[in-house]
């Protein structure tokens, strides 16, 4: 799920059709019947989840001039 909001193409993938990009995206039906409740705990809770504890954030992360960032696949 945190693939959509984090990936610009994703993100406008889901803008442009929503349940075809979820689907794109990989997510199980549980977690598009998250999505679309549009409950925010719920989607929180899910990216928690997902995280396995870490912090969540959306925000981008910065990198320092001159270096590479991280690839996490």
């Amino acid at each position: 799920m945190a693939l959509l909001a984090m990936d610009i193409q994703h993100l406008s993938d889901f803008v442009d059709n929503p349940q075809v990009a979820a689907e794109k995206a990989g997510l199980t039906a549980i977690d598009r019947e998250v999505l679309f409740s549009g409950d925010q705990n719920r989607i929180y809770m899910t990216l928690v989840r997902e995280s396995n504890g870490r912090e969540v954030s959306f925000a981008p992360k910065t990198v320092p001039t001159g270096q590479e960032p991280e690839s996490h696949e």
